[in-house]
This record gives C-alpha cells, structure tokens and sequence, in this order.
C-alpha cells in the first residue's frame, strides 16, 4: 500500500488504516514463523521417539535372541549331564532253541534298573517287578521260567516236580514235557509284587485241559497253587492297586500277594 499525501483531505485516516494493516500483516508472520517453528519442533521430538523406541525395540530383540540362546546352551548342557549319567546295559541270556535275548537295564547314579528286553522285537515273554531290580523269562520252548536279578544273578526257578503231601513224587517236568509238549507245565508269569510271581499251569491233573494259578515266593524258594483260581481260559492281565490282574473264563479277578482273590 503506497504512502497517502499529505495533502490529501482524508491523510490521518489512512495512515491510521496503513498502520494497522502493517501492525496484522507483521503479527501475522509473527504466527506463521512461530507456528512453523512449534511443528518443526514437534516433529523433530517424534522422530527422536520414534528413533529412540525403534532402538530399544532392536535391543529387546537381540536379548530376546541372547536368552533363547543361552536357554538353547543350557538345556543341551543338561541334556549332555543327563546321558553322561545315565548308562545302559544288560545281561543276556540263551534261550533253549538257541535264541539270545538281553536284559537291559538303566544306570543312574549308581542305581540300576530293568527296562526292556533287546531286541525289542522279541516274542519272548518277559516281566518286570515294581521296582525294577528283579525280572523274570520264560523259555516256552521247555516251560521255565528264568529269573535275573539286578546284580545278574540267574536261576532257573521252575517247578520241576510236583509232590504229593506225603512227600512222593508224582510228576517230573523233564519227562512230562517230553511226554506231552502240549501240556502246559507253566506260562505267563508275572510279578505279584517283589517277592511273589504267579503263573498259569495244568497242575496238578494230568488228564484235565483246566488250568489254575500257581504261585512262587522267591524268599522261600516255594511254589504254591491258589485253589479258588482256575477256568478253561485262565489269563494273567497285569499288576494294578488291586493285585495281579487276572481273566478266568471271562471273569475279572484280582489276586494279592498273600494269595488273597477278590473280584
């Protein structure tokens, strides 16, 4: 806007007009600049931020990726201990129609206990007892049931004669196998409990296809027939709470190691 003349009629009005519209036009550039400089500021603090947050979420990242690490190093190290402490190994045993079989056991800290029988694929009939020190074979091909103990002691702990109770021999196991292949001597043992193992067998008849449960203390070194046990389809199941699980012509019986039968 030009200067007005001086010698125009209406002079002080338009300077006062000129005045104020520099005064706005000044305070207006005022605002401008000052509102550019707070957003300028405003942006510089949010990339900051965001520079800021983007560094620590890399930091996060990478520790994240230290601890999974570490995590990764420490269980391999466990891993390492555990197998350096546990050790396997078994005793092995030939089986009368030449067949070798091999208790495996696990050793850890000085502790051994059975496991399995190798080669895993093995038909043998074997069991284990509760705790792991004592297993029992049997060898099908002879009827007898093989005992092994965790220090690798084996017995031959089949019944080779059954006695009448005046003390006279009635049937030897060599000459009726031999006689009678098919008849059943004994089969299916198992583990009562540590001390006790029951098996199926045809005794005491000789002319019967019944068979009946039998049982072996190991302390006593004593076989014992359970009376109240017997059935045509006589199946011994596994240990439970209840006792060895027992199947007998379908029905469900439990027996204890004290001989006890309980439905």
């Amino acid at each position: 806007m030009g200067k007005p003349s001086i010698f125009s009629k209406d002079y002080e009005k338009k300077m006062r007009r000129r005045r104020g519209i520099i005064i706005l036009s000044i305070f207006a550039v005022i605002l401008l600049t000052s509102g550019a400089w707070l957003l300028g500021k405003v942006k510089v603090k949010s990339f900051v931020s965001s520079k800021k947050e983007n560094i620590e979420d890399k930091k996060k990242v990478v520790e994240n990726k230290k601890n999974e690490k570490n995590a990764i190093t420490e269980g391999n190290k466990n891993e390492k201990v555990s197998k350096e402490t546990k050790k396997t190994d078994g005793y092995e045993i030939k089986l009368s129609n030449g067949e070798k079989i091999k208790l495996v056991y696990e050793e850890e800290n000085n502790v051994k206990k059975f496991k399995y029988i190798y080669p895993l694929d093995s038909k043998v009939k074997y069991d284990i007892s509760p705790s792991g020190k004592k297993a029992i074979v049997y060898d099908e091909k002879v009827q007898k049931i093989i005992s092994v103990d965790i220090n690798g002691k084996i017995l031959d702990i089949t019944n080779t004669k059954y006695v009448s109770t005046d003390g006279s021999v009635i049937i030897n196991h060599d000459e009726q196998i031999q006689a009678r292949p098919d008849y059943i001597w004994c089969d299916m043992p198992k583990f009562v409990d540590e001390n006790n193992i029951a098996y199926v067998s045809q005794l005491p008849w000789l002319n019967k296809t019944t068979k009946y449960i039998w049982t072996y203390n190991i302390p006593n070194n004593t076989h014992m027939n359970i009376q109240s046990i017997s059935g045509e389809e006589l199946t011994i199941d596994k240990l439970s709470d209840k006792g060895l699980k027992i199947l007998a012509d379908g029905k469900t019986l439990f027996l204890k190691a004290n001989g006890e039968v309980t439905e």
